[in-house]
């Protein structure tokens, strides 16, 4: 895991490598990292990449309804609903 908070005029990074050992069709390796920035008017970018490869990781893009894809919408909606409220708490 890697982590390193947003400071002035540089983003923060944060990431992490997951791997699962075995043969051709359940090995697995998985990269997750975002960038956090603070830009000017008090917004917040984010930015988010993960790589997965392995026979698992293509089975699971092939998913219907993508299974990867909904979760990170979560997450996302999870983040503007709890900031939101937090500003709401502050005003």
């Amino acid at each position: 895991m890697e982590s390193l908070p947003p400071s002035a005029g540089s983003p923060g990074r944060l990431a992490w490598r997951a791997w699962v050992d075995g043969n051709e069709s359940s090995k697995l390796d998985v990269y997750h990292a975002w960038i956090v920035e603070d830009l000017e008017y008090g917004v917040v970018r984010i930015l988010t990449q993960e790589s997965q490869i392995g026979q698992p990781a293509a089975k699971l893009a092939a998913t219907k309804p993508n299974p990867m894809l909904n979760g990170h919408q979560e997450w996302l909606d999870s983040l503007v609903s709890f900031t939101k409220q937090k500003q709401n708490t502050l005003s």
